[in-house]
């Protein structure tokens, strides 16, 4: 009986999952040219999104809920953000945008 909570609790984070899962899978194409291609460089070592020591918070009222970002994207590479919920992985991805 001690069970039936948890599996209620695991049940709806599946069907949150499943939902984000097919909208997701479900959304239009881009179209190509929506986007705005940064210009070619012939350094292959050069990165796309580089940052040093940031901080960032939601708001100039808030504290900083990042602290000491360091982190760098190589040119042509994917990059996968992942973590438990609340571990800040919508605030890097506006940070970043």
């Amino acid at each position: 009986m001690h069970l039936l909570p948890t599996g209620v609790t695991e049940l709806l984070r599946f069907l949150v999952s499943l939902k984000r899962i097919n909208k997701f899978l479900n959304c239009k194409e881009w179209e190509p040219n929506v986007f705005i291609k940064p210009p070619e460089s012939n350094d292959e070592m050069s990165n796309t999104i580089e940052m040093k020591d940031c901080s960032f918070a939601w708001s100039v009222k808030e504290n900083a809920i990042l602290k000491n970002v360091n982190f760098s994207v190589p040119r042509g590479s994917l990059v996968a953000i992942v973590g438990r919920v609340g571990a800040g992985k919508s605030s890097i991805l506006a940070a970043i945008l």
